[in-house]
């Protein structure tokens, strides 16, 4: 049986004409309208003359009725092309309604699409915290210099000076608000033309595009640095903000994104460690040596692990008669291949790579397990004076490990002192305030250690549970005859005296200074003139007699 094809209908369904706009086509429509127009017309004329020929044989009445016939043909083509043109116009405003709408909606779509585009570009290229232009920016910023041919440019590489203070003791959330801070400025102080960065934590980068020379490079460094010397106040806390940064040249320091970073971050590591608060030129022989600072690090976590490090004993002494009241307890590395090697070399690697926080608490607790010894020994009347890093004092965490070892290790705390720089209060002065106060509840007494080297010594004397303050050696290296140096040193003891402080005098190395110190009533003394720091075998030596003689008695 043969299979029957479907028919097409005249007039396509309408639905299919607004899901499918595309399908409406003018020249074909008119077609439609026509050949409906043309075959109604057809069938007309055709029909009602037989229809009138057949009912009517009146001539009058025939004509009559064709009159009426035409006015009739008249109407109801009037009739039917208007429902065919309204029909075809509906079709055509569905079908613009939605084209119209399909445009509103791709218009719609594409600008989300853009607001998605600029939200990537943002995360990819922008830091979310500060605003700026983060790492990924600035090196695409740089390799469009080096691809454009650009003569010459510099990196900075900036730190901020004990920023993981402020984390350490307020939170991550003040750190937040101090990095907006830093970046604040930074944007003030920065010209349009060159750029500036946040790397990541507590590191900014500048990249400077136009400068004639390196005389215009360090007149700005000059000004950045001063712009960033003054205290950060926040609540009832107070931080004293420096910066340190390394500088690298292009292309004299490296002619690639890579090594202009890794050269200026060696000098900013080097601005560091001359002290912070200043910024380093890049120099050839850094990498050498930072290369061997790597070693030291490393070798580093060896000797803690494998008992490499251990304390040496400087006594202190009555100056006045030599008897050794105290001692205080030194952190010392004898490398087995190596040899000595220098705390000054050292301590400021295991501050960067955090590794002071195990060194603090092993020097904690070898020192106050060789004090129960002596206090076993009958020999409880011996001071015992602990050096405790910036680091913890302001670390939470790791101070509690200390104050974990005090109530573990059952000593005479009142013979105990520990030793703290200014280093540590100019990062946050209350925190430190609070945690001196918790060691001075059990005890133990607290000494500023190399006083008058730092910013605001003399306000510490007012704000911080002090006992003993140590001059420094620097001081009574220029003892002179009628120097200034003398009566400033005068003018601390007398203060320190008022105060109800006592003095201790550092690296005393000679009969003048001794006798100096004597006369203005200092009493206790430390330094190469009696000793220097000895291993606790020689010490103990020492302490056997009771008292220790002067060089050259």
């Amino acid at each position: 049986m043969e299979k029957k094809m479907p028919k097409k209908p005249l007039f396509k369904n309408l639905s299919s004409y607004i899901k499918n706009p595309e399908q409406i086509k003018p020249g074909k429509e008119a077609f439609v309208i026509s050949l409906a127009y043309f075959i109604f017309g057809i069938l007309w004329v055709t029909l009602s003359d037989k229809l009138l020929l057949y009912y009517v044989t009146n001539v009058t009445l025939y004509n009559t009725l064709q009159t009426y016939k035409g006015w009739l043909y008249v109407f109801l083509t009037t009739f039917l092309l208007f429902i065919l043109i309204r029909t075809r116009m509906f079709m055509f405003n569905q079908a613009i309604n939605s084209v119209v709408k399909s445009s509103k909606l791709l218009q719609l779509t594409n600008e989300k699409l853009n607001v998605a585009k600029e939200k990537l570009h943002y995360q990819a290229y922008f830091d979310s915290l500060t605003s700026l232009p983060n790492r990924i920016m600035l090196e695409k910023e740089i390799n469009s210099l080096i691809e454009e041919g650009k003569s010459r440019f510099a990196v900075v590489y900036i730190d901020i000076d004990n920023f993981k203070y402020i984390n350490d003791s307020l939170g991550h959330q003040t750190g937040d608000l101090f990095l907006k801070y830093i970046a604040t400025k930074f944007k003030k102080e920065i010209l349009t033309t060159d750029f500036v960065a946040r790397q990541g934590g507590d590191e900014f980068a500048i990249l400077f595009k136009n400068f004639s020379n390196t005389d215009e490079i360090t007149l700005f460094m000059d000004r950045l640095v001063k712009s960033f010397e003054h205290v950060w106040k926040y609540q009832q806390h107070e931080f004293f903000v420096s910066i340190s940064a390394g500088v690298a040249l292009y292309p004299e320091n490296g002619k690639d994104v890579m090594t202009i970073f890794k050269n200026a971050d060696i000098a900013m590591y080097y601005a560091k460690k001359s002290g912070k608060d200043r910024y380093v030129f890049f120099e050839d022989e850094f990498s050498n040596s930072n290369l061997e600072n790597i070693r030291i690090s490393n070798e580093l976590k060896y000797a803690l692990e494998n008992e490499q490090l251990s304390l040496y004993y400087q006594p202190q002494v009555n100056i006045i008669t030599g008897e050794i009241i105290g001692v205080e307890a030194l952190l010392r590395w004898i490398h087995p291949i190596r040899g000595f090697i220098s705390p000054m070399d050292f301590i400021p690697l295991a501050e960067e790579s955090g590794k002071i926080y195990s060194i603090d608490s092993w020097v904690v607790k070898t020192a106050l397990l060789q004090k129960k010894k002596w206090e076993q020994d009958g020999k409880a009347h011996l001071n015992i004076s602990i050096n405790l890093s910036s680091k913890t004092l302001t670390s939470d965490t790791n101070f509690s490990k200390i104050e974990n070892l005090l109530a573990d290790i059952d000593v005479d705390y009142s013979t105990t002192v520990f030793e703290i720089t200014e280093t540590a209060m100019i990062s946050d002065i209350g925190c430190v305030i609070k945690k001196l106060d918790r060691l001075k509840a059990i005890g133990i007494k607290i000494a500023l250690d190399d006083f008058g080297t730092g910013y605001s010594s003399l306000s510490y004397l007012k704000e911080v549970p002090l006992n003993i303050i140590k001059l420094d050696q620097t001081f009574i290296n220029n003892i002179r005859k009628n120097g200034k140096e003398n009566h400033i040193i005068k003018a601390i003891i007398s203060l320190a005296r008022d105060l109800d402080f006592e003095v201790v005098a550092e690296g005393i190395e000679t009969s003048d200074q001794l006798t100096f110190l004597i006369t203005n009533q200092c009493i206790i003394g430390q330094g190469f003139l009696f000793s220097k720091a000895i291993p606790i075998e020689a010490f103990e030596l020492e302490l056997e007699k009771g008292y220790i003689m002067k060089k050259g008695d």
